[in-house]
């Protein structure tokens, strides 16, 4: 009889000691989550801000925030998907403004550098986008070159504007990237989309690029 109640404490007391140590850690589980999403909290608000300078004219201060927010998205995989998260809001906003173009070439830039793949299907519809910079002056086209620097992910997007777009333009552009991706599955895009192509500049842009693909051996096959 003395023996169960001595097993029977025994056991209360292994409870007891379960039941504290299952409180305390809820507890510390509780603290650690409370903390990431202060952390989360305050990285978006820093990169919010650091977003908004993207826009300036000054040149040192658009470039501070475009490293700044490169820093930002490295922290973790959390504070890199807010980042793009805003970088793709601002760009939605800010290309319906061609005075913008600089603030959006800026996140465009970022979201090729964090290769952004969540950014291709907006880039890709919108890969003919450009800003003036003077009366008859073209820049370069920022959101093609993002999706450049994406580089494989890129290619269905890329590849669907290369074969559906109605601008000779759009699939031109399309067909450079394709050649600059320089993948198996980019010549192959380029080469379906050859034989049901009309328009004699997007044919040679085509072309152009078979033949980039072809002189250098890429990675990402």
């Amino acid at each position: 009889m003395a023996r169960s109640v001595l097993t029977f404490r025994r056991l209360l007391l292994l409870i007891l000691a379960s039941s504290v140590w299952f409180a305390a850690n809820l507890s510390a589980q509780a603290r650690s989550g409370a903390q990431n999403r202060s952390s989360i909290s305050k990285l978006t608000a820093v990169a919010r801000r650091e977003v908004r300078r993207l826009g300036s004219q000054n040149q040192a201060t658009a470039g501070s925030a475009q490293k700044r927010l490169m820093q930002l998205a490295w922290v973790s995989p959390k504070a890199r998907d807010k980042v793009i998260e805003l970088l793709m809001l601002a760009l939605v906003t800010s290309m319906e403004d061609q005075a913008k173009f600089s603030k959006v070439e800026r996140i465009t830039q970022i979201l090729g550098k964090l290769e952004a793949k969540r950014a291709v299907p907006v880039l890709a519809v919108n890969i003919g986008w450009h800003g003036l910079v003077s009366d008859l002056s073209l820049r370069p086209y920022p959101f093609a070159q993002a999706l450049v620097a994406i580089g494989p992910p890129a290619v269905g997007a890329v590849g669907a504007v290369l074969r559906d777009a109605t601008r000779p333009r759009e699939r031109a552009l399309a067909a450079v990237v394709l050649g600059r991706i320089g993948n198996s599955a980019a010549a192959d895009a380029l080469r379906s989309a050859q034989p049901r192509e009309r328009d004699a500049d997007v044919r040679r842009a085509i072309v152009a690029s078979l033949r980039e693909i072809g002189r250098a051996p890429h990675e990402g096959q």
